[in-house]
């Protein structure tokens, strides 16, 4: 379409161009274009693509919508289907052909990336590629990684320009990809343009290689250029100039829009070299706002008017064939009004009929036609909308069913749209978009509420609830008022509707809240009803369930045998093939996984240390194999955990950091904070004291404002132990009183007899002349280890015990204690534990 002369940006696009420069060179830009709705944004972008045209280089452009907000990887798809030239009657093995060529650009090995795209862009891949096994997080994963394999691959043939506009829209899942990208975008040829209005603030501002550009309004001068432009060079009156100026305060598009919308009324009289007024010039015969200028010029082309309106209801963005199948003109008819509106520049044409598509001048355009609609027209259009897209287009069916779900919401098709979102929020979860996921389920359980009550809602409410609740406590914890809110609704349909199969996860979810946030008793109640209901059923999955549950509640009560028992029994019952889908049902990380980790922390309390490594190595191992990040993170943190309390800074500080780098983009901010804690504990004990203790605070809290108290004992022993080495000790003492409190709050006594122990080295750096306390509380941290059968607990607390009766003089009493101790012990004796005990006894010998 006709394009107005370049005004008032040259200095923005001198920066671009010098961007660009840098970027061919091997030095990756990213420039934020910001500026409000209509103040050429994408223009400045457009002037640079022609600039570039003569120079060799690909172009990546991607467009976010509003109408896809919470569609995982909107832009994405839209921009792999438009560069691959899909048409409407490719079936899969041509989509396939097409997509196989696209990625070919990219590399020569595309075996692994092209069944990944193909998922996400919904190509059946048949025989010509092996079906993916793998969990929907490593599905998510692998998919944002053969994205930026693909860009990677383009750069290292010659440099990329990429476009990614209205990212004010993009959903939570493609910022993912795009944080990603930025990145590692500085290592390759790369210039990245991203625009967005000011209300969004991109997550990766201030890195080196970004830069920052505000777009602001234009000046008087500048604006009238933009109207002589339009006018051809003819001057048009003064009074009207003013006007024009004046209301469009510098909004280009306005400017431009306001221009034409006079041009179009008939106020104007075209002259020989000028425009002169046709008559006297109305009080309110100029718009007074952009949308009323559009308005104007839509009813400016009455008979096509309805034409545009109905794309606007399908989107800013619509395809010729979905407009034929929605409208009642013929095809002839349509084509003219079609015509007639890209003639108008309201509306441009990508393609050919019936293959066409049509894309409004700006969003504001779109806006514009879409609300000089009558509420009931408007709400009539969707639903021929929705029947059309259901009944003609299976592939956007399957594909985008968040796109029905919004026309049958806005068509006021209840019973649909309530079916659609439910479709939405689980190929949602089944991708790990969980924050998608959530959004889509909570839309659909809104409506839901509109239908009539009885057994069929609630059995859809229930299909809703236990869909999101594991969404949920991906996104804001296990234990979360919100996740305790949805399980106990669910649980009490669940019983109505005599439904065991989901009664069960309901019951689950409602163990994981109670245990993850403290409440030891109700964990305990809701274990019997899990293993009670299990049994009955006889269910291989409940089982499995059950006794992940069991074993982390039994080590949580100190019950460490039976703990161990239920670890076995659950490793024995899980089967990689049929269990696979489990993180996703039941607390959001794979149950084998779980056991394996809470075996090595049972194991080495049990003064085990050959098989709680056995134990840790086989849970990173299954961990990485399943390919689940959440379930990697698991086991990476159980890792960092049993490092800690074997004394091992340094490993503890490498697997606490690989579970903060796949807390962090995937929102999961609970394994953030645990992390944190142990990354500052290690760095403190290596030496790096001061940058220790700020992230192991700053890991507390988080940890308090997310409110998870899981193993809250054991964190609060880390940051005491850290302001010990800092020498903070009055502090330390506190931190230590935290943790005993923890203990008795949560009911987590598998870890009395460490915090016993940790509050008598506290008090005795604190006091080192109270000495019959520090011994009194080591003699309780001594009895509670023996009662538990915890023999590496018991010899922690009996070393410096023995060493307070050696500096009284009671050295035969000392040795009588630990000796008995020490000699329990068949393996280990390479920890530092065991050494220092050792080294004690040698000396009391």
């Amino acid at each position: 379409g006709h394009l107005t002369s370049f005004v008032g940006r040259e200095q923005e696009l001198g920066l671009l161009e010098e961007r660009w420069i840098q970027a061919k060179e091997g030095e990756g830009q990213v420039v934020q274009l910001s500026g409000e709705a209509g103040i050429g944004k994408s223009r400045i972008t457009r002037v640079l693509l022609d600039r570039l045209v003569r120079e060799p280089h690909v172009r990546l452009r991607y467009q976010c919508s509003p109408h896809h907000v919470n569609t995982a990887f909107y832009p994405f798809i839209s921009q792999l289907e438009r560069a691959a030239s899909f048409s409407a009657g490719d079936d899969d093995d041509i989509r396939l052909d097409k997509l196989e060529a696209l990625l070919r650009r990219g590399s020569d090995d595309i075996a692994d990336n092209v069944p990944r795209i193909a998922v996400l862009l919904s190509i059946g891949t048949g025989d010509r590629y092996p079906a993916l096994e793998i969990a929907p997080q490593a599905h998510k994963q692998q998919t944002q990684k053969a994205l930026l394999d693909q860009l990677s691959g383009l750069a290292e043939r010659q440099p990329v320009l990429v476009m990614f506009e209205d990212l004010h829209w993009a959903d939570p899942t493609t910022l993912e990809v795009l944080e990603q990208m930025v990145d590692r975008i500085q290592e390759w040829p790369v210039l990245a343009i991203v625009t967005y209005r000011p209300e969004f603030q991109p997550p990766w501002i201030g890195q080196t290689h970004t830069t920052t550009l505000t777009l602001n309004r234009l000046s008087r001068r500048q604006g009238a250029a933009i109207v002589t432009d339009l006018t051809d060079g003819k001057p048009v009156p003064r009074a009207v100039l003013d006007q024009i100026l004046e209301k469009t305060d510098g909004v280009p598009l306005f400017v431009e829009e306001l221009t034409k919308t006079i041009l179009e009324s008939g106020l104007l009289e075209e002259r020989d070299d000028h425009y002169v007024l046709s008559g006297p010039l109305p009080t309110f015969a100029i718009p007074s706002t952009l949308h009323d200028s559009l308005i104007a010029r839509l009813d400016h082309l009455a008979p096509v008017k309805e034409m545009a309106q109905t794309g606007a209801v399908i989107g800013r963005e619509f395809s010729y064939r979905l407009l034929a199948a929605v409208s009642d003109s013929s095809g002839a008819e349509l084509e003219r009004a079609l015509d007639q509106l890209i003639e108008s520049e309201l509306v441009f044409r990508r393609g050919s009929p019936p293959d066409a598509t049509y894309v409004f001048k700006h969003a504001l355009v779109r806006d514009a036609a879409y609300e000089s609609l009558l509420i009931s027209n408007r709400q009539a259009i969707h639903g021929r909308i929705f029947d059309a897209l259901e009944q003609n287009f299976p592939q956007l069916v399957d594909a985008d069913p968040e796109l029905l779900a919004q026309h049958a919401t806005h068509a006021d098709l209840v019973s649909k749209a309530v079916d659609y979102w439910l479709r939405a929020g689980k190929r949602a979860a089944s991708q790990s978009a969980n924050t998608e996921a959530v959004t889509h389920l909570r839309n659909g359980l809104e409506l839901l509420a509109r239908l009539a009550e009885g057994d069929e809602r609630d059995r859809q409410e229930l299909s809703y609830l236990i869909s999101l609740g594991p969404a949920l406590m991906a996104t804001v914890g296990w234990d979360a008022e919100e996740v305790d809110e949805t399980y106990s609704r669910a649980r009490r349909l669940a019983a109505k509707t005599a439904q065991p199969a989901i009664l069960f996860p309901s019951i689950w979810g409602l163990w994981l809240v109670a245990h993850a946030g403290g409440a030891a008793e109700r964990a305990r109640e809701r274990l019997k009803e899990l293993v009670d209901l299990a049994v009955a059923e006889d269910d291989e999955t409940m089982l499995l369930q059950a006794r992940h549950a069991g074993g982390s509640n039994m080590c949580t009560d100190g019950m460490l045998h039976e703990a161990l028992q239920q670890v076995a029994d659950g490793v024995t019952l899980y089967r990689r093939g049929n269990h696979s889908d489990q993180a996703l049902r039941y607390g959001g990380h794979d149950p084998c996984v779980c056991a394996q980790s809470l075996g090595a922390l049972t194991q080495l309390m049990l003064g085990h240390f050959d098989a709680a490594e056995s134990y840790s190595q086989d849970a990173m191992k299954l961990a990485e194999t399943v390919e689940h990040q959440p379930s990697v993170a698991h086991a990476y943190l159980y890792r960092a955990e049993l490092c800690h309390l074997r004394r091992e800074p340094q490993e503890a500080g490498k697997r606490a950091r690989t579970v903060l780098e796949i807390a962090e983009p995937y929102g999961l901010a609970h394994y953030a904070a645990w992390a944190r804690i142990h990354i500052g504990w290690s760095r403190a004990r290596q030496g790096e004291i001061e940058a220790g203790m700020e992230d192991v605070e700053r890991g507390i809290e988080d940890l308090k404002e997310v409110g998870i108290r899981y193993h809250l004992a054991q964190r609060f022993a880390v940051w005491a132990e850290t302001l010990a080495v800092k020498g903070a000790i009055e502090e330390a003492v506190r931190a230590a009183d935290e943790c005993m409190t923890a203990v008795t709050e949560t009911g987590e006594r598998w870890f009395e007899a460490e915090a016993l122990r940790l509050k008598a080295r506290m008090a005795l750096l604190a006091d080192a002349d109270d000495l019959d306390a520090v011994a009194s509380l080591l003699e309780r941290a001594v009895a509670v280890a023996d009662a538990q059968d915890a023999k590496f607990w018991k010899l922690r607390a009996s070393t410096p015990l023995a060493r307070l009766m050696r500096d009284r003089g009671r050295d035969v009493e000392a040795r009588d204690l630990l000796a008995p101790i020490y000699g329990a012990f068949t393996e280990g004796f390479d920890t530092p534990d065991l050494k220092d005990t050792k080294a004690l006894l040698d000396e009391l010998s």
